[in-house]
């Protein structure tokens, strides 16, 4: 019964999905190449913003001594 209701929620946010960005409308080729865009951009933006997560945390956290404390760096 659980494997049936996960199917149906997964088929739902499949429907969403293409729904939301209008892939409903395009042959399975199409579809195949969009996403395989759009998955390379996420992880592409995705390791980027791991990256840099250090360098602007740190600045960060320096420019809020700073103003906080009213000294020069």
């Amino acid at each position: 019964m659980k494997t049936n209701s996960l199917s149906k929620w997964i088929s739902l946010k499949i429907y969403q999905y293409e729904l939301t960005f209008g892939l409903y409308m395009l042959e399975p080729w199409e579809k195949y190449i969009f996403n395989i865009v759009f998955a390379l951009f996420f992880t592409f933006f995705m390791f980027r913003g791991i990256a840099m997560f250090p360098d602007v945390t740190n600045y960060v956290v320096e420019k809020s001594k700073y103003y906080l404390s009213m000294e020069s760096m």
